[in-house]
């Protein structure tokens, strides 16, 4: 008996997982898009150093300068972790658990009882990366499932199929930092 091209995989998603989702979007497709902010809030930074110093040396360390100098970091961190400071402000509000369900045409996102449609030539890229799949939409949207823990399914058919179905080809990413 063939077994159904349907399956549903689970979605629990961590910080680790946002965090990942991040730094996949920003060194494979967005990073000619982020030089320029970094580059901007680098300068920023900089500048608000200098300018806290020279309050200092001429007045004091008080709250005005220490505001500068925490101000300075904040444009710092962005420049030099902007995926981190991403991730951070949107574990606030995007942490959820639900499934994909997967069928012949499409493909259906659950959350509680939401069901939201997309079509299989609607993935931008599909990226495998410390033991999660990532299921790009678009360069800043992502669904994060372990095709692994697919029940009575190995994870190397279910991203064929969806390799099949989507046109698409998983990378398969080694890189840490």
């Amino acid at each position: 008996m063939a077994q159904s091209t349907g399956f549903e995989a689970p979605m629990n998603l961590t910080y680790r997982q946002l965090f990942d989702s991040y730094r996949l979007s920003e060194t494979l497709f967005r990073y000619k898009m982020l030089i320029p902010f970094r580059i901007g809030c680098l300068l920023f930074g900089l500048w608000r150093v200098y300018a806290a110093h020279a309050m200092q040396v001429q007045s004091g360390f008080g709250f005005r300068v220490f505001s500068h100098y925490l101000l300075a970091a904040l444009f710092l961190a962005a420049a030099l972790i902007p995926n981190a400071v991403s991730a951070a402000f949107a574990r606030m509000r995007v942490m959820y658990t639900g499934s994909l369900r997967f069928e012949a045409n499409d493909f259906f996102e659950r959350i509680g009882n939401e069901k939201i449609r997309h079509k299989y030539d609607q993935i931008f890229a599909l990226v495998r990366y410390h033991g999660n799949d990532f299921i790009f939409l678009s360069e800043l949207a992502c669904f994060v499932v372990d095709l692994d823990a697919v029940p009575g399914r190995s994870g190397e058919e279910l991203r064929a199929l969806l390799e099949e179905r989507s046109g698409k080809t998983f990378r398969h990413v080694k890189f840490t930092w």
